[in-house]
C-alpha cells in the first residue's frame, strides 16, 4: 500500500494514522494483493476499508520483521516462565512464541460480550494457550490484522470492551461469591479471596460455595487475570493517555477496598532510575509500587525476582 506521504514524526502516532487513512480517501493509493499492483481512486472505497488495507499492509510488515527475531534468546523466553500465569502484551507481534501453543477464541458466551463487535470480542476473549499460561493481546494480533488497535475509533473503543468485561466479572462474583446463602457480602469476599485463582484457568468452572449445586461460568478474560493477579508493568509505560487502563486499575481498586491490605495482589511498575515521572511513581497511584533500577538488565532481574518470590509463596500456602 503506497500514499502519497510526508514525513511528520512529532505528530502523535494515532493522528498520523487517522491522517494517512484521509489522505487515501481523498488522493487514492496504490494497493497490492499480493499478485499485482493496482490503483484504488480516490472516493471509490470507503474509509473503513480503506483502513482494512492498512491494517492488512501494517500485520505483512510485522511479520516479515519478526522472521529474523531471536526466539531462543533468554530474554525472549523471559515472558513464557513458569512463574507467570498469564502475560498480558500490548503488543500485536507473537515472534518470541516460536510457533508454540494454541490460541483459544470466544473463550466466553455472554450477553454483555455479544454486544461488542467482532474486533471487540477477540481484543478482550481470545488468548493465546502456552503450557499453563495464557498470552492476552488486548490491542490486537497479527494473526487477525483486523483486530489491531492503531486509530482513534478503536482506541475510542476500548473503554467500552473493558467495561463490558469488568462488568461480566462483577455478574460471576454476585453470583457465586455473594450468594445469599454463603454469608454478608464481605464475609465471602473475605473467605473466598485466596481461591479466586483457581477460576482463572481455561475451560474451568466455579468450583461450589456453600450450595453443591452452585455452578458458574467464569468469564476468562483479559480483565479477570488483570483484576486478579498480582501485577507487574514492565515494559509499559502506563501514559497518562492510556485511559482504559487507569479506569481498571481504579476499578481493581475500588474492588479490593473492603478486602485487608495484606490480602490484596499487588500492583508493580517497573521503572528506570532517571524516568521523569519517577515522583509521580512513588505516590503510589492506585496503589502501584514502583520498582526502581539503574537499567533494564538489573530491572527484569528484580521483576523476575520478585515475581518467584509469589511463586513460592503461593506453593508455601497450598
Amino acid at each position: 500500500m503506497h500514499v502519497a506521504w510526508y514525513d511528520d514524526s512529532e505528530t502523535n502516532p494515532v493522528f498520523l494514522w487517522e491522517r494517512l487513512l484521509h489522505t487515501a480517501a481523498r488522493d487514492g493509493y496504490q494497493c497490492n494483493d499480493g499478485k499485482k499492483q493496482y490503483w484504488i481512486g480516490d472516493g471509490h472505497r470507503a474509509i473503513c476499508d480503506i483502513e482494512n488495507d492498512a491494517k492488512n499492509v501494517v500485520a505483512h510488515v510485522i511479520a516479515e520483521e519478526c522472521v529474523a527475531y531471536p526466539n531462543k534468546s533468554r530474554r525472549a523466553q523471559y515472558p513464557l516462565s513458569k512463574q507467570w500465569g498469564a502475560v498480558i502484551s500490548l503488543n500485536f507481534e507473537m515472534a518470541w512464541f516460536d510457533g508454540v501453543g494454541a490460541f483459544i477464541r470466544d473463550a466466553i458466551d455472554s450477553p454483555k460480550i455479544a454486544t461488542l463487535d467482532s474486533d471487540e470480542r477477540h481484543r478482550l476473549t481470545d488468548f493465546l494457550e502456552i503450557k499453563d499460561a495464557k498470552i492476552w493481546f488486548p490491542n490486537g494480533y497479527v494473526e487477525l490484522p483486523m483486530t489491531l488497535r492503531l486509530g482513534l475509533r478503536d482506541f475510542g473503543l476500548q473503554p467500552s470492551e473493558i467495561r463490558a468485561g469488568f462488568e461480566v466479572l462483577k455478574q460471576f462474583e454476585r453470583k457465586v461469591f455473594c450468594s445469599s446463602n454463603a454469608g454478608t457480602e464481605d464475609q465471602v469476599w473475605g473467605r473466598n479471596h485466596g481461591h479466586k485463582s483457581e477460576y482463572l484457568e481455561p475451560n474451568k468452572y466455579a468450583l461450589p460455595l456453600d450450595e453443591p449445586d452452585v455452578r458458574a461460568e467464569f468469564p476468562l478474560t483479559w480483565v479477570a487475570d488483570f483484576i486478579y493477579r498480582p501485577l507487574f508493568f514492565a515494559g509499559v509505560g502506563l501514559a497518562q493517555e492510556e485511559l482504559g487502563l487507569w479506569w481498571l486499575l481504579n476499578q481493581r481498586q475500588r474492588n479490593y477496598a473492603r478486602v485487608r491490605s495484606n490480602k490484596i495482589p499487588p500492583v508493580y511498575v517497573l521503572v528506570h532510575s532517571e524516568d521523569n515521572r519517577l515522583k509521580f511513581w512513588q505516590t503510589r497511584p492506585f496503589g502501584i509500587r514502583p520498582i526502581v533500577c539503574s537499567n533494564w538488565d538489573e530491572g527484569w532481574s528484580m521483576v523476575e525476582e520478585q515475581g518467584g518470590s509469589f511463586m513460592q509463596a503461593e506453593a508455601f500456602n497450598q
